[in-house]
């Protein structure tokens, strides 16, 4: 089904394709922010995804899932970059 293919590819979709916006943003307006924001957004997001009910409602949690998930990846790296230098 159409629908299983959405829940599954959305996710590794939209993660490749925000993770350098992301990272400028983090540059931009500060990592720890963007972390905290994107750990926010993760946590509701996987609420939102446990208790969908329809698939579309699971499609879009999974991709807020991923915004989140972007937003965190090149925060941490940064993070981490910058307390082992």
């Amino acid at each position: 089904s159409t629908e299983v293919l959405w829940i599954i590819d959305i996710y590794p979709l939209l993660m490749a394709g925000l993770l350098v916006p992301m990272g400028t943003l983090a540059d931009r307006v500060g990592k720890r922010r963007v972390l905290l924001l994107g750990s926010a957004v993760f946590g509701l997001a996987s609420l939102l995804a446990a208790l969908s009910p329809t698939p579309a409602m699971l499609v879009g949690a999974r991709a807020l899932l991923a915004l989140g998930g972007a937003m965190i990846m090149p925060s941490v790296l940064g993070i981490i970059r910058a307390t082992f230098e």
